[in-house]
């Protein structure tokens, strides 16, 4: 059985150092010794792999903003589309009877309101003529009364001319009187018209909002692409039934991408806005793009298996081949260092309160020792204190005592 285990360990180490994202100087290698590790000098990357989705960077779901039964369809998945291109129509045959009747609403209220606009003008202009009227009875008048006085005034003058002066004041404050009433009268009829144009114009408005309602309900039976860029799916059929809040479509621009990703709370403190990533995609081996960490989350999310925080990394390049929905693999280099001692990460053994330790060989005897670490990438641990350069230590530690008298032990 120990032999076994003895095998199983060392596979389980050659695959660790298979796998070490660190480049390792010449004189860093595996002793003769399998199960050994030479301390030696390396450049060493932090690293923080995620997995995600792919999206594109301008990507919308399309929502209808009524109800109803589907008449038209203008795409398909994979159309290119114009931001406010018809996606799909819906049928509006009670929203058209609404919209022209209320068009014919508004019609006859702007009629109404131009007939009296047109009579409020010809009021004033019969105020005006009263006011002319007046003024030519008050002049009219003066005259009268000059010349009667004038007449009455004098001892020449004869019973006729008096008789006449007379009665042409009193005919001259006849006129005068009837041209104040039909002043009065005029003004009062366009007291009254101007109240009735407003209630014309409260008319005129109401019906115009009415329109102007009807109007944009028949605008919501049709769909349209809120920004620029290709169908991705569309998720609607021919007489068939749509409901607000229910996406209809998705609409993406390729001109770049989104990388939704979750990351456990141990690599949060090394994550940081602005940080380059390198993407790469399980589908498309070959290919890799360049981004940056554009997002990351505050408050943990449920996810399936558990909970992380959202981290969104915005590539801006195109590629023809990365398609949304993808599955994106995102490499984060945090930190990194060059010509740092290192042990394999599967060297170090870490207890609870925080403190790292290794098993060195004196003398073909393990004995255990205490270490501070620093970076480390997938594979590779920073020594800071505690080894030197050319130092031999376990690649697995002993899990018995702290101190063993041979690496070899059987």
């Amino acid at each position: 059985m120990k032999k076994k285990l003895l095998v199983l360990g060392v596979v389980l180490a050659l695959v660790v150092l298979s796998v070490g994202c660190a480049s390792v100087s010449d004189s860093a290698k595996i002793s003769s010794n399998p199960r050994t590790f030479t301390v030696s000098y390396m450049d060493l990357n932090s690293e923080v792999n995620l997995t995600g989705t792919v999206s594109y960077i301008d990507e919308e779901n399309v929502y209808p903003k009524i109800s109803g039964i589907v008449k038209n369809i203008f795409v398909s998945e994979g159309s290119l589309v114009k931001a406010n291109d018809k996606i799909l129509e819906i049928d509006s045959t009670q929203a058209n009877l609404s919209y022209q009747n209320a068009n014919a609403s508004y019609q006859n209220a702007k009629i109404s309101y131009e007939l009296t606009l047109r009579s409020k003008a010809d009021l004033e202009n019969s105020v005006k003529q009263a006011e002319n009227n007046l003024k030519s009875a008050e002049a009219s008048y003066d005259v009268a009364k000059a010349n009667y006085d004038s007449v009455f005034g004098s001892d020449k003058s004869t019973d006729q001319q008096r008789k006449q002066a007379k009665q042409q004041l009193v005919q001259a404050e006849v006129t005068l009187n009837n041209a104040r009433i039909l002043l009065d009268n005029a003004k009062r009829q366009l007291d009254n018209f101007t109240l009735k144009l407003e209630q014309v114009k409260i008319q005129l408005d109401q019906a115009e909002a009415s329109f102007d309602v009807a109007k944009k309900s028949l605008n919501d039976y049709i769909i349209r692409s809120p920004i620029d860029g290709v169908v991705l799916t569309l998720n609607v059929s021919l007489n068939a039934p749509i409901q607000v809040g229910v996406p209809v479509a998705v609409v993406g621009n390729p001109r770049g991408f989104l990388i939704t990703a979750y990351a456990d709370e141990i690599d949060m403190p090394k994550l940081k806005v602005g940080q380059n990533v390198t993407v790469t995609f399980d589908a498309l081996p070959g290919t890799a793009l360049k981004g940056r960490v554009s997002f990351i989350g505050l408050k943990k999310v449920n996810i399936q298996g558990g909970s992380a925080y959202v981290v969104k990394i915005q590539v801006d390049e195109s590629n023809p081949t990365v398609k949304s929905g993808m599955s994106a693999n995102a490499l984060i280099v945090t930190s990194s260092k060059k010509h740092v001692l290192a042990v394999p990460v599967s060297s170090i053994v870490t207890l609870a309160d925080g403190r790292a330790f290794v098993d060195k060989v004196i003398n073909g005897k393990v004995q255990r020792i205490e270490v501070k670490t620093g970076i480390s990438s997938n594979a590779y641990v920073e020594i800071v204190s505690g080894l030197s350069a050319g130092d031999t230590v376990l690649l697995i530690p002993n899990t018995g005592s702290t101190t063993s008298n041979s690496p070899f032990g059987g």
